[in-house]
């Protein structure tokens, strides 16, 4: 929506993303190559209505955590990708 017009001057499409909820997800690698790098952690922040809490951030170091603290962060990372729409970028 641009700022100082109504909603309903949205256009649909506009309009249909602005209604969905995202997960925005980080997965930090030893490297640049994903075939032959290592998954050291991963963060992730849900973007709902719009608007993202930088207090909702979320990681979990894969290297210096205790397995099931990263089996649970890597759980809650999937429920929540579960309820959000998915978007994936590969630069």
């Amino acid at each position: 929506m641009t700022m100082g017009q109504p909603a309903a001057s949205e256009s649909p499409d506009t309009q249909l993303l602005a209604g969905l909820d995202f997960l925005l997800l980080d997965v930090e690698l030893t490297g640049t190559d994903a075939t032959q790098d290592t998954v050291i952690g991963m963060a992730w922040l849900a973007l709902v209505d719009g608007a993202f809490h930088p207090g909702d951030l979320r990681y979990v170091s894969f290297t210096d955590a205790e397995a099931g603290d990263i089996e649970a962060g890597y759980q809650a990372c999937l429920d929540l990708m579960a309820k959000s729409t998915v978007v994936t970028i590969n630069p």
